[in-house]
């Protein structure tokens, strides 16, 4: 029998990211196992290709939909913009332009990188030589030593699809 936090992850499943029920039951039944991490996790993804402007009002509207059944930090809404900063801004973060210390974005990003964030690292890497190293600091930290072996010995080709 389905607890009411895993109702809730289901109608959440069904609400943002489209799927049936059958699909929506699955993932809850997964989810509700730890809730926080899974829900923040999918609304990382969601709010990957909004706005800034976008995200608190999505944020919010998140919270109140799990209100009583998931406790979300106060600095969310914060973190979920940095977040956005930085896989947004790869360039611009790996740069000397960016005021965000390189050694605090994988902790930023949850030692998680997408597929679209490592195609662009590994344009990145491949075309822009001073940027080699801090590209393979991230990937490091990251735990992503294959990729980083793979960006090193100039195997992007996987990666730049």
């Amino acid at each position: 029998m389905a607890t009411t936090l895993q109702k809730r992850i289901e109608e959440f499943s069904v609400k943002y990211f489209n799927d049936s029920l059958e699909e929506a039951k699955e993932y809850a039944s997964r989810a509700v196992l730890n809730p926080y991490i899974n829900i923040s996790a999918d609304v990382r993804f969601l709010t990957r290709k909004m706005s800034l402007y976008e995200i608190e009002p999505f944020v919010n509207e998140v919270k109140n939909f799990f209100k009583g059944y998931i406790i979300f930090p106060d600095n969310l809404t914060n973190q979920l913009k940095q977040y956005h900063y930085i896989v947004n801004n790869w360039k611009d973060l790996l740069t000397d332009k960016s005021t965000f210390k390189l050694e605090n974005v994988p902790s930023a990003i949850d030692f998680a990188l997408s597929q679209d964030d490592l195609a662009e690292l590994a344009l990145l890497h491949k075309t822009n030589k001073n940027l080699r190293e801090k590209i393979e600091y991230i990937l490091t930290d990251c735990n992503f030593h294959s990729e980083c072996s793979d960006f090193s010995s100039g195997l992007y080709k996987v990666y730049l699809k």
